[in-house]
């Protein structure tokens, strides 16, 4: 055990899912590790999220998943201590770093640890997975007191030493920067969707390692791999501060992959660690991508590529027509198709702008 416990931010993005990022609140509000700050990103909601993610911390409004038969049900019931204290912030004053006098005031409000806060940062618009954690992240740096950013999606939960577990491990290399945790799926919880993952280069696919099979403890050891997921990855400050934020023209899907890559070409190890667990609501069935999906998957296979293996783009190029045009041809998913199409035409034209 630690004796002493690096401070961490825990990053959480929301858009217009405040049932789920409650949810995954209740849950982050149980870990046991004793220094962190909770971030909540809103990322343009039109749903009313941020009055929902204020009554909820004033205690007006419980969780409203999963229902109490569900197996990770423990995980975020009964309600956390409320109230739990927070701040607002808009996107200029979060990358400014906030305001000092307001967050003094804040922390001595924090009775004997009893109470918790969290940060509140509401964006005017939608901006992706890439730029919206890139604000909280710009937050953080600000700052001179943390060392880590836990960057977890909205809609997982965690086990309670999911983030002591990922500290320690990471605190053991010098030239870790990234860690990440075991991932299952939330509707079967204990089939694996991610123990690290793997990267083939020639063709810009990325694989989650031991993703659909059931646990075994088969990957139980912690192992250096290609590239960690972020719906649960740990970020050292220093690696950010050299290498930068994520690469925000991806907008979904990519952006933490590319991190990965920038870091181990910087020579940071990228490390899984099996006994840091998380649930992930996400489907596991397969052939369920939707056709906005196979537009960013598409052209953000090929940015990828050019970014960082160029040399392989022609490769890349013949495996984006196999898995993005033709696949869908033959089963006459025309939607599919055309929204790759139109993702290799954005590629080409080098068009940022996309579909959001």
């Amino acid at each position: 055990m630690m004796k002493e416990y690096p401070k961490v931010a825990i990053l959480i993005l929301n858009w217009n899912n405040w049932v789920d990022t409650i949810e995954c609140l209740e849950s982050v509000f149980r870990i046991n590790y004793p220094n962190y700050q909770v971030i909540i990103i809103d990322n343009g909601s039109t749903d009313n999220s941020v009055d929902k993610i204020i009554e909820w911390a004033e205690g007006k409004q419980e969780a409203m998943t999963p229902l109490p038969s569900h197996p990770l049900y423990y995980l975020s019931h009964p309600p956390s201590l409320k109230p739990i204290l927070y701040l607002k912030y808009y996107k200029e004053e979060a990358e400014n770093g906030g305001e000092d006098k307001k967050e003094i005031e804040l922390s001595t409000k924090l009775i004997n640890g009893k109470l918790k806060s969290m940060i509140i940062i509401r964006l005017d618009k939608n901006l992706g997975f890439s730029a919206g954690n890139n604000v909280g992240i710009k937050y953080v740096l600000k700052k001179n007191d943390y060392a880590y950013i836990w960057i977890i999606n909205n809609d997982v939960v965690v086990e309670k030493d999911s983030l002591l577990n990922l500290v320690e491990e990471i605190n053991k290399y010098s030239n870790v920067g990234i860690a990440g945790s075991k991932i299952y799926y939330y509707s079967e919880p204990k089939k694996i969707n991610h123990a690290g993952g793997v990267i083939r280069q020639c063709i810009g696919i990325s694989k989650h390692i031991g993703n659909g099979e059931y646990d075994i403890n088969q990957y139980n050891s912690t192992k250096f791999v290609d590239y960690v997921t972020g719906a649960s990855m740990i970020i050292s400050i220093r690696l950010l501060r050299q290498i930068g934020y994520f690469y925000e023209n991806y907008f979904l899907y990519y952006e933490e992959t590319d991190l990965c890559v920038r870091a181990r070409k910087k020579k940071w190890k990228i490390l899984y660690v099996p006994y840091s667990k998380i649930w992930h609501k996400i489907s596991n069935s397969p052939g369920n991508t939707t056709a906005i999906q196979n537009y960013y998957f598409t052209r953000n296979r090929l940015i990828f590529i050019k970014r960082n293996y160029p040399f392989y783009i022609f490769f890349a190029g013949l495996a984006t027509l196999r898995y993005s045009i033709f696949n869908h041809l033959i089963k006459k998913r025309w939607k599919h198709l055309l929204y790759g199409l139109r993702g290799i035409i954005d590629f080409i034209i080098n068009k940022e702008n996309c579909l959001h």
